[in-house]
């Protein structure tokens, strides 16, 4: 129950924040920012192109050419990873393309995530249902934090059990 309650808080939480991105005009420069590199052309400068999309998210540079990373929002979809290219010696933008099979794969790796949470949220609900039905408290509230303490077991509270362990603690 606890559980799910921060699940709604969390969807609530981001539904507003996606509400307060794509609120009208409020000036951020990210949403639907992929509109930008409609103002790119071929032979653009470094700088030029800094002034339209800003810094990139990398730098990689291979060969005789330069590579910006930026990581561009599209409305409805997203954010897209876009590379611009440029020549090294003459910093001009050569080209520039969206890298879809790399947005594929981060929104697998997204849903894959997804989905575990959505498993391991089914499972605990389960075992939460099957601890009621037997009369266990399931660490649900119903216990202490002393619960399964036994003051007859041999626990260790000074250094003599760490003595041959290798962990040294300065005083």
């Amino acid at each position: 129950m606890k559980r799910s309650k921060l699940l709604f808080t969390a969807l609530f939480f981001c539904l507003l924040l996606d509400g307060c991105v794509t609120g009208g005009g409020m000036g951020l420069d990210f949403y639907n920012n992929i509109e930008k590199t409609n103002q790119l052309s071929p032979g653009m400068s470094h700088k030029e192109v800094l002034g339209i999309l800003g810094k990139p998210k990398s730098t990689q540079f291979v060969g005789d050419k330069v590579t910006l990373k930026y990581s561009l929002h599209q409305e409805w979809k997203g954010f897209v990873p876009y590379y611009l290219v440029f020549d090294k010696k003459t910093a001009r933008l050569v080209s520039w393309y969206a890298d879809e099979a790399e947005y594929q794969r981060n929104q697998m790796m997204w849903m894959q995530t997804l989905q575990a949470f959505q498993e391991a949220r089914k499972a605990e609900e389960q075992a939460q249902a099957q601890a009621q039905s037997s009369g266990q408290s399931g660490g649900g509230g119903g216990g202490t934090y002393m619960e399964g303490y036994d003051p007859n077991a041999n626990y260790y509270t000074n250094d003599s059990y760490w003595a041959g362990s290798g962990y040294h603690y300065d005083d």
